[in-house]
């Protein structure tokens, strides 16, 4: 019975640790796909312009519930009426950072406008790590499109930097986000409350003996 207990101890916390494990992002390249698995997200169109910053410095433009930092600033760029126009280079990138945690994240990208043709990356940033989500523009790909994602695990961290050597120019527009936390599931709830009462059951069975 010790044996038995203890194995139903272990089963359940490995099985809780499991699903813990932070899964790759679901991608979606349209709108209406990350539309039907994400209702209710947040929609920005930059209808309002900010007054852009400086040239050659790093820019900070805030939007309220979220900024976007030109780590790479050039002229032209900037938040303008309806969209976001952006530079960055391969390493400098255009960092959008919101104030909560979300789960989900989107926007429409268009790199036909300037630029040297290398195409965008999208990249989100965890605790653990970064992951690249995608392109738009590079190589064979197209110019224009929708490149979202959903994440088991929250971030607040987007960053947009140009594929290879150079940078590239892009616009952002009709961009979404979703706030919220990864709720652990039920039963995955009920399994660890199982596994916890299982150890202090067999804690209880050692002091007693």
């Amino acid at each position: 019975m010790r044996k038995l207990l203890l194995l139903s101890t272990t089963v359940a916390v490995f099985a809780v640790a499991a699903h813990a494990v932070q899964a790759a992002p679901v991608i979606y390249t349209t709108a209406a796909a990350f539309d039907a698995a994400n209702a209710g997200a947040t929609l920005e169109n930059f209808g309002t312009e900010i007054a852009p910053g400086r040239n050659g410095v790093p820019t900070v433009y805030d939007y309220g519930s979220f900024t976007i930092e030109k780590e790479y600033s050039r002229d032209n760029t900037g938040s303008q009426a309806g969209s976001w126009r952006g530079r960055p280079t391969s390493t400098l990138a255009d960092k959008i950072t919101f104030d909560n945690m979300l789960v989900a994240w989107g926007a429409d990208f268009n790199t036909q406008e300037g630029g040297n043709g290398v195409g965008v990356q999208i990249t989100v940033s965890f605790m653990s790590g970064n992951f690249i989500i995608g392109t738009v523009g590079a190589g064979n790909a197209p110019n224009e499109g929708f490149l979202g994602f959903k994440s088991d695990t929250p971030f607040d961290t987007v960053r947009i930097t140009s594929v290879g050597t150079g940078n590239d120019t892009y616009l952002l527009d009709n961009m979404r986000y979703a706030v919220g936390y990864a709720v652990p599931e039920p039963a995955s709830l009920a399994l660890l409350g199982a596994g916890l009462l299982g150890i202090g059951a067999l804690r209880r069975r050692r002091t007693a003996a």
